[in-house]
């Protein structure tokens, strides 16, 4: 992998913008994160911190993330969860509107 987008970049930030809205989101635009990804990047933080890699801590470019981004996102992660969840506990289908007495 060339580069990251595991902390803090376009992704989580598209996600925070969504879920807790602007007003709770820090300014982004212009943070600078480590997007480099070369060999031994993940033992560097274990031995140095994430410092030593990362100045502002942030593994991405949050630059361009947006609400509209997060729900979809979001929505996408859902989705597979759910799906993981019916597959791995054998879970019959279910109607989400319906009372949840009444769903099998």
């Amino acid at each position: 992998m060339k580069w990251s987008d595991s902390h803090a970049g376009a992704i989580e930030t598209s996600l925070a913008l969504h879920v807790m809205g602007e007003h709770r989101v820090r300014a982004f635009e212009a943070v600078t994160g480590y997007t480099a990804g070369e060999a031994g990047w993940l033992e560097a933080i274990e031995t140095k911190g994430v410092q030593a890699i990362s100045p502002s801590g942030v593994f991405g470019t949050p630059g361009g993330a947006n609400a509209a981004a997060g729900k979809v996102i979001l929505n996408a992660l859902s989705e597979e969860v759910a799906v993981w969840l019916k597959d791995a506990f054998k879970l019959g289908e279910f109607n989400s509107s319906a009372p949840l007495h009444e769903r099998s």
